[in-house]
């Protein structure tokens, strides 16, 4: 995923410039767009449900969760604002022992212009330090501050936490994309991003962090009911696709009929909930600017 209009940083910063909504606002989210999708895209790689329909209802009720790396974040929500009386070796327990880092925390902190060879390779080595593998063993990185591990799908975690705290977010859908990348093609690549995705969300689900325990700090219930939706989610669809797999052989082995005759009331039902599931896909096919064949 790369930016793919340097004005989105302009238009992010429109939300952050507007004194009613700039100290409540943590980060602008932009979808994620890719540039191979196929024509018939059966594997949905462009994740139709969520970033045309899901996010904008999320965005009404405070905000869509961080989604990739298409999105510009505010510093303070990821990291925390700090005055210059606060403990050092407090700072230095949750954030590493770099002291040129630890200085960027400070509010009134203003960046200094590198004019010179040695101050150039000082910082550069500064930043190896800072990059490496290691650098945040023994802090709260991951856990309290920065982007937090606790499972693989990292920026809906995050996004959660932040969310929980108060921050809203925004959601910003331009015409043209913002960010693009390159999505899955076939079904190997397919079937081991949905793994992740899928793991990472029932980890979630089936945790201390769901979000029905876990609970709204300073979250709407109708905020939480959207992350309740996206972290269930998988579980959901695995009840759903564990009976659909097992339940007809097993009827059939066994002689049970499965289905109520056409010529049976019953069938009503059945018909009924058949065609509203195909209609509700071909609305959200239709209504996001695509066509069905």
């Amino acid at each position: 995923m790369h930016c793919n209009d340097p004005t989105s940083a302009r238009q992010a910063m429109c939300y952050y410039c507007d004194p009613q909504t700039s100290q409540s606002i943590a980060f602008v989210q932009f979808p994620q767009t890719f540039r191979n999708i196929s024509e018939d895209d059966i594997y949905d790689s462009q994740l139709r449900v969520a970033f045309k329909i899901q996010w904008h209802g999320f965005d009404g009720a405070g905000g869509p969760t961080i989604s990739g790396t298409n999105f510009y974040i505010k510093r303070e929500a990821l990291l925390g604002s700090f005055s210059k009386q606060q403990d050092l070796m407090a700072l230095k327990r949750s954030f590493g022992p770099s002291n040129d880092f630890i200085k960027t925390l400070v509010e009134d902190y203003k960046p200094c212009f590198v004019e010179d060879g040695e101050s150039s390779r000082m910082l550069l080595e500064h930043a190896n330090v800072l990059a490496s593998c290691s650098y945040e063993d023994q802090t709260t990185w991951g856990t309290k501050v920065g982007f937090l591990y606790f499972c693989v799908l990292e920026d809906y975690f995050t996004g959660f936490t932040l969310h929980r705290k108060g921050w809203k977010s925004v959601y910003l859908y331009p015409k043209r994309p913002q960010f693009l990348g390159t999505a899955t093609t076939n079904f190997n690549e397919a079937s081991i991003q949905w793994t992740r995705w899928i793991s990472g969300l029932t980890s979630v689900a089936i945790s201390r962090f769901c979000p029905l325990i876990c609970g709204p700090l300073k979250m709407s219930l109708v905020h939480l009911m959207c992350y309740l939706e996206v972290a269930c989610m998988p579980l959901l669809y695995c009840l759903s696709l564990w009976g659909f797999a097992l339940i007809p052989q097993l009827c059939l082995f066994n002689g049970i009929p499965l289905y109520p005759k056409i010529s049976d009331s019953n069938f009503n039902i059945f018909s009924i909930i058949f065609i509203s599931a195909i209609s509700k896909s071909l609305y959200e096919v239709v209504t996001t600017g695509d066509q069905f064949r």
